[in-house]
This record gives C-alpha cells, structure tokens and sequence, in this order.
C-alpha cells in the first residue's frame, strides 16, 4: 500500500519569510529583555543600514 503526502513541502508552501524560522525557539516562551536580544543587532548600528525597531517588525508577524 503506497501511503501518498505532501511532505516536504516546497519552499514557496511556506507561510513565513525564511528568516522566521532562523529565529531562536523559546521553549519556556517568556519574554526575552533587550540584553538577550543583543546578538540580532549590528555591530555598528549608527553606521548599519538596519534600524531601530528592525527586530520589533521582524518578530511581527507580517501584515
């Protein structure tokens, strides 16, 4: 019996930009401080084309 599913599915299937799903998991899923999230940030940010607010819209979900 040929058992027939629609795993894996191709990348344009998925729902978020890929870049949603390089984000670390939580597994306790509290709420992480600014510290934690430091590590996202450029090393230069007045000089950085990225932004304050770039991983508040990244973590958004899309609108």
């Amino acid at each position: 019996m040929t058992v027939v599913t629609n795993y894996p599915l191709p990348i344009t299937h998925y729902p978020l930009p890929i870049t949603h799903y390089q984000l670390p998991i939580s597994v306790n899923n509290q709420a992480k401080t600014h510290e934690e999230y430091r590590f996202y940030s450029s090393p230069d940010p007045p000089k950085s084309p990225l932004r304050r607010g770039t991983l508040k819209r990244l973590l958004s979900p899309p609108s």
